[in-house]
């Protein structure tokens, strides 16, 4: 979106609402939302945020090789890429699985 804001200035507004942009977006917001506020009814916020920061920075980090071909880094940069994205993933899985269930609470006014 930023883009066609660089190219066509306030003319962008038109040609993205005529698109399926600003919809996907929106819907992939507040589900993205939904499943952050189920992750904090089911687990402390530590570990849900530490969760939500290794899929945030991630998540970009693949785009950029998938989607624009970016060239994965040369010399010392490229293994420490790997090991920081293996350690972010493992963490992430770890984190999962020491998941516990929260205690199940009574009922008020019953």
């Amino acid at each position: 979106m930023g883009d066609r804001f660089a190219v066509h200035g306030l003319g962008a507004v038109k040609l993205l609402l005529a698109s399926p942009t600003p919809y996907l977006l929106a819907v992939l917001a507040i589900a993205a939302l939904g499943l952050v506020q189920a992750g904090f009814q089911r687990a402390n916020a530590a570990s849900v945020v530490a969760a939500l920061t290794a899929v945030d920075t991630i998540g970009p980090i693949l785009a950029g090789f998938l989607l624009y071909h970016e060239r994965f880094p040369s010399g010392a940069a490229g293994p420490l890429l790997a090991v920081g994205i293996a350690t972010a993933i493992l963490g992430t899985t770890l984190l999962a699985a020491r998941l516990e269930s929260l205690p199940k609470l009574p009922l008020d006014g019953g």
